[in-house]
């Protein structure tokens, strides 16, 4: 299998989407599939206590889950969270805030989007890295469009 194959045999899915078509339990068992000895902090977002799940509820971040199917058993193999931060310009030059800002040199704080996770599983059989910031990039893109858009 080469790896577009692969990249193209995994579902791609949005958790807030998956909140609202099954029960909150049957979405905790789907993560707890997810393993990853070298970053536990990448497990325990998505594992433990729901933090995955609590913060999506809340809107204070939006998780996509990449799922394959092994041994006839649905799991997580990757994922990625993007959030909403502000960035503050302490300690930046003028000329990169005004890169940043577009407009004002002097703008102390900025709105940003923030990759605040981004990992695979040691179930991973490939290398999905790249992949993974490539959709997670877009997904920025996607929500930048939809927020700069002129309402009708």
């Amino acid at each position: 299998m080469t790896l577009q194959e692969y990249y193209n045999s995994l579902t791609f899915l949005a958790l807030d989407e998956l909140l609202k078509q099954h029960s909150q339990e049957k979405i905790e068992k789907l993560l707890s599939t997810f393993k990853c000895i070298k970053n536990p902090d990448l497990e325990e977002f998505l594992t433990t206590s729901s933090k995955a799940i609590q913060s999506e509820k809340r809107a204070i971040t939006r998780t996509y889950l990449y799922l394959e199917l092994q041994n006839n058993t649905l799991i997580v193999v990757a994922y990625f969270t993007i959030a909403i931060k502000i960035l503050y310009s302490e300690g930046l030059s003028k000329s990169i805030i005004k890169k940043l800002d577009g407009i004002d040199k002097n703008r102390e704080a900025m709105p940003s989007y923030l990759i605040a996770q981004l990992g695979k599983s040691d179930k991973c059989r490939y290398k999905i890295g790249l992949y993974i910031l490539d959709n997670s990039i877009e997904k920025i893109r996607e929500s930048h469009q939809i927020r700069s858009c002129p309402p009708n």
